[in-house]
């Protein structure tokens, strides 16, 4: 009896994973549909709360719907084929905007404020790093389904048209523009840069593109710097040094990095940035999102003691995990066997479409930077959950550090500014 109650155990997940591996557009199978509310509750995909949660038109679990029109109270969101599937809501039920332009009328701020509120984010042009997959392809989708323009800048053009497809398959009339971006090459990023720095303005910068599975050796970037620090850090340095000038033009503009809570179990060695003589790769990782999270805060507080209106703060996603992220063809397409073992790992993790979440809301919070201090975001629930305002590692926010991680970054690129 024990042996087929187990047996009934591993067939109930494999069979909750395979549903969750179907595309939603590609249509949610009726005997998907029929299975027990359990696997929402295992999968922590209750249908009842996350119907609620697609009817408020935000991922703040507990929150009531506002009282406003539109998808936020009650009507039909624009992802309305994706229920059951795809939540990947972008969390903005109280929001104003980053960017109110100064010569607008009171009545036309008061306006435009309402909408922000209601969550939508037209308006605002949003460029967004390692955006073809992952947390950024999430954060992108999320941002243009509330009616932001999204740069989507990505290393691959093939993978970045990919993912514009599939966001304009859920988003009807999207408004998306590719550029390409290879964060661990200096030199791509100048190229960037040299296109960018032609716009009228850019609301937001989120530098999300990285490295997440370092290599278990020590290996060099096209400029010789070790690889998972020029991507993950380095060359994100470069690219804000780049575009702090874009910036500027938008009234109140923002740059988000994305933290970890590896800041939290990792002592970095500042005297060894490019850990020549002390790598592994999970000390790579650790110490490359310890560097860009300290990085946000020393920029923020760098810009407060100049004239410029641009502000910074950090984020982090939980722990979010691709097998219990919904499939989307050419963008996530984990097997049966990578779902299962997620999914096991139900009760303290969450799908990277909830890991956008964070993301999302610490762009374009209107009320971020209400009180002084490092600003960060994360989950609810340390490793998942809804976004908040949270505590970021101690060393990610000592000043003495910043210093020296500033210094490693200046002397690694050739960059120097806000010096």
């Amino acid at each position: 009896m024990k042996a087929l109650r187990g047996t009934s155990t591993v067939l109930f997940l494999i069979t909750a994973a395979i549903a969750l591996s179907i595309d939603p557009l590609e249509g949610l199978p009726a005997a998907a549909a029929a299975l027990p509310s359990g696997i929402g509750y295992l999968l922590c995909r209750n249908p009842a709360k996350d119907s609620k949660l697609e009817r408020a038109g935000n991922g703040w679990p507990g929150r009531e719907p506002t009282k406003a029109g539109g998808a936020l109270a009650g009507q039909p969101h624009a992802s309305g084929t994706e229920v059951g599937k795809t939540v990947a809501l972008d969390i903005m039920d109280q929001f104003k905007t980053t960017g109110i332009n100064k010569t607008r009328s009171s009545r036309q701020e008061d306006e435009l404020v309402a909408r922000r509120r209601n969550g939508d984010a037209s308006g605002l042009r949003i460029m967004v790093t390692g955006a073809n997959a992952g947390i950024g392809f999430w954060t992108s989708l999320q941002l243009a389904r509330r009616g932001a323009e999204v740069i989507m800048a990505c290393r691959d053009s093939r993978k970045a048209e990919t993912a514009a497809t599939a966001i304009r398959a859920r988003v009807p009339g999207a408004r998306l523009r590719l550029t390409t971006l290879d964060v661990a090459s200096l030199g791509s990023v100048a190229a960037a840069v040299a296109e960018l720095e032609r716009l009228e303005h850019l609301d937001v910068l989120i530098a999300n593109a990285g490295m997440v599975h370092a290599p278990s050796a020590r290996q060099r970037s096209v400029d010789g710097l070790e690889l998972v620090a020029a991507t993950n850090f380095f060359g994100h340095f470069a690219l804000v040094a780049g575009l702090l000038p874009v910036l500027e033009r938008a009234p109140a503009a923002r740059l988000v990095t994305l933290g970890s809570l590896s800041t939290l179990l990792v002592r970095p060695h500042l005297d060894d940035p490019q850990l020549e003589g002390n790598y592994s790769s999970w000390q790579a990782y650790a110490q490359s999102k310890i560097m860009l999270q300290s990085f946000a805060f020393e920029l923020d507080r760098r810009l407060q003691r100049t004239t410029f209106t641009t502000r910074a703060l950090s984020t982090h996603p939980g722990y979010s995990l691709s097998g219990r992220t919904p499939r989307i063809a050419g963008v996530n397409e984990p097997g049966t066997f990578k779902r299962v073992v997620d999914t096991l790992q139900a009760p303290f993790t969450q799908g990277k479409d909830h890991g956008a979440w964070p993301i999302v809301r610490a762009a374009v919070d209107p009320d971020a930077f209400s009180a002084p201090g490092p600003v960060f975001y994360g989950p609810r629930g340390v490793v998942k959950g809804g976004p908040r305002k949270a505590t970021p590692a101690s060393i990610t926010t000592d000043p003495e550090v910043a210093a020296t991680i500033w210094k490693a970054a200046e002397s690694a690129t050739g960059i120097s500014f806000l010096g």
